[in-house]
């Protein structure tokens, strides 16, 4: 294999036209394949293109442009350089822009000018052997030449195959994330998902009881000897507020005044009248004094009586109060003549107050709020574990306010009412022992147990009351039915299957039937869970008497 005639170049996007002519120049070859990047924006250029063939042509060089760009094409063709889509791919001048033929560049002289043979392919161009695969021509981007003194001969050479690192780490997380997303799943499908429902259904009986037991809001613990539990009274209070229009007047003008005149000519002794002392004259109209006097003995009319002149105010204002002379009365001067002079001064001015009449039309719109109030205790006591007393409720004494009050100016009044209601509440399991107290003498507690103890639907009832002791009445209906225990129940299931449940269960004296239902539909048996495990008791009639979890 002869030495190849051709040299290869890469082409940088970023070279310049300049510094390609100079790789060209400096080529030891005939035949020079540039390789040319994808978008080189240098070779867009059709000055550029004739510059480069010209400075070939100077140099004896031909030049082969390694591109697939359609657009590099017609500017090649314009100016008659030869184009290979690939370094084995056949070279050919392409057609100028519409099919033109090359521009002429007879101006430029080039002697000896090598021809490039277009049915050969760029690696044939080497010397004339025709390459038998892509393998065997392969071109070295160094294009290094041998030492004079070892022999020319053409060696094979083969680019490594490089590892591509990053698709090998992606399939490699892809790989383990779906190996943990298929053991999270498995772990979640038989362990999170599975449950059982267990539904017994027994034969039970109910039986009255009525039972007095004393609740004591003092008390500690409960004493099952002597019926007695522990007690919580709760209290809510309930406000509302409604309003009325005044309708009430008042005058507020000047008060009148004048100066009585009292005589008493039969009594003993003299009389002493206190500061305010109401003085009523004939038309009805009320003064007062303005300051203690006492009665002296004096010549009144050839008599000698005991006598006073003082000065007195209306108790309201307006100009009906300046009345003319008259009598007046009081019971602490019963035997005394009274009379007054001019009364003057009076001035009226009429405005809107508040009538004892108003606030009642505002407290007759006032809302009832016991039932509400009854509900609320109820629910409080129950979320709290309390059994609610319901009978107990009591309403409070209803605390009226009214602004502004009676008399007073305004347009409207404001009536507010609040109340405090209370009602009594018991634990729950202190309420069963002493059911269970009062009952133990009419069941087998061996084999029965009470199923439900009726307190949705019981009634309690105060009979008395002595400080903080309560005596209530209780009256139920209690469920009895086969003794059964939930937790232990949970322990026996846990792990076993559906048949074996059943048996299990069935065998107990008062169970009817046993109903197993496993959720998911791929579950076969009892999780080992007691919380994945739910019970419900029910009685023959459908009734459910107790649930769990």
């Amino acid at each position: 294999m002869t030495e190849a005639n051709k040299d290869t170049i890469y082409i940088d996007i970023d070279d310049e036209i300049t510094g390609i002519i100079d790789k060209v120049s400096s080529s030891k070859k005939k035949i020079v394949a540039l390789v040319l990047p994808k978008r080189a924006a240098v070779m867009q250029s059709i000055v550029n293109m004739k510059l480069l063939k010209h400075s070939a042509k100077e140099v004896d060089k031909k030049i082969v442009l390694i591109t697939s760009e359609a657009g590099l094409l017609p500017l090649a063709g314009s100016v008659g350089l030869h184009v290979a889509k690939t370094l084995q791919s056949k070279p050919e001048i392409p057609p100028g822009p519409d099919g033109a033929e090359p521009m002429d560049d007879s101006d430029i002289t080039l002697e000896d000018e090598p021809d490039i043979d277009q049915d050969k392919s760029v690696g044939e161009l080497s010397g004339g052997v025709a390459v038998k695969s892509e393998l065997e021509e392969t071109i070295d981007l160094d294009n290094s030449q041998p030492a004079e003194d070892e022999p020319k001969t053409k060696t094979k050479s083969k680019k490594p195959k490089v590892p591509n690192f990053d698709s090998f780490r992606k399939k490699l997380f892809l790989g383990f994330g779906g190996l943990l997303l298929i053991i999270f799943l498995w772990v979640f499908a038989t362990s999170s998902l599975p449950k059982v429902s267990i539904l017994i259904k027994t034969d039970t009986q109910t039986q009255d009881t009525n039972p007095s037991i004393t609740v004591d809001t003092d008390a500690k613990d409960v004493d099952t000897e002597n019926l007695t539990t522990p007690g919580t009274f709760d209290e809510i209070k309930k406000t509302d507020t409604q309003t009325a229009p005044a309708t009430g007047q008042k005058d507020i003008g000047d008060k009148a005044s004048g100066q009585l005149t009292a005589n008493d000519c039969s009594s003993v002794s003299g009389t002493t009248i206190g500061k305010g002392a109401r003085f009523t004259s004939s038309s009805g109209k009320v003064f007062t004094n303005d300051s203690q006097f006492t009665t002296t003995l004096a010549n009144v009319g050839g008599s000698l009586c005991w006598t006073s002149t003082f000065d007195v105010t209306a108790t309201k204002g307006g100009k009906s109060y300046n009345i003319a002379p008259t009598s007046y009365t009081n019971s602490l001067l019963a035997d005394y003549d009274i009379s007054g002079g001019q009364m003057s001064g009076g001035t009226s001015e009429i405005v809107k107050v508040i009538s004892q009449a108003d606030i009642d039309s505002a407290k007759d719109k006032l809302a009832d709020d016991s039932d509400e109030a009854k509900e609320e205790l109820q629910k409080a006591l129950e979320e709290a574990g309390l059994v609610a007393m319901v009978d107990t409720f009591t309403p409070g004494k209803a605390s009226v306010k009214a602004t502004p009050a009676v008399d007073k100016e305004g347009d409207t009044v404001n009536v507010s009412s609040t109340t405090a209601y209370s009602m009594l509440g018991v634990k729950r399991e202190n309420l069963q022992k002493l059911i269970d107290e009062s009952l133990k003498s009419d069941i087998d507690t061996n084999n029965q147990a009470i199923q439900d103890y009726g307190f949705d639907k019981a009634k309690f009832s105060v009979t008395s009351k002595k400080g903080k002791q309560y005596s209530v009445s209780v009256q139920a209906t209690v469920t009895i039915g086969p003794k059964l225990d939930i937790d232990d129940i949970k322990r026996r299931v846990a792990g076993k299957k559906r048949g074996d449940i059943q048996n299990d269960i069935g065998s107990v004296p008062g169970v009817k039937e046993v109903i197993v239902d496993y959720s998911p539909f791929w579950v076969a048996k009892a999780p080992n869970k007691p919380a994945k495990i739910s019970v419900i008791i029910e009685s023959a009639n459908g009734t459910n008497e107790q649930q769990t979890p």
